[in-house]
């Protein structure tokens, strides 16, 4: 039961950090493209091209990422280096 109720909470906390981390490439898009998917703005560099998989190594395991992706430009992400399988920042 204990082991258990501890997969639970480790697939659960997952998930969360998953999320976390995907709604945190989504705003480092937003911001480097200079406007948001769909949203009309003269400061807009970019627009968005759908995303591509990653998987990347926390401490608390494997979790998969949609990193997005621009029609014209490269994007360099804060959370991760390119090439690399580990999170820079995160320590969880």
């Amino acid at each position: 039961q204990i082991y258990k109720a501890q997969h639970q909470v480790e697939a659960v906390f997952s998930e969360w950090l998953r999320k976390l981390c995907n709604s945190w490439l989504k705003e480092e898009f937003y911001f480097q493209a200079g406007a948001e998917y769909y949203q009309r703005s003269p400061n807009r560099l970019d627009y968005g091209n759908g995303y591509y998989r990653r998987h990347l190594l926390t401490a608390s395991g494997r979790i998969e990422l949609n990193v997005p992706r621009g029609k014209r430009r490269r994007y360099k992400y804060t959370l991760f280096d390119k090439y690399k399988l580990t999170a820079r920042s995160l320590k969880i």
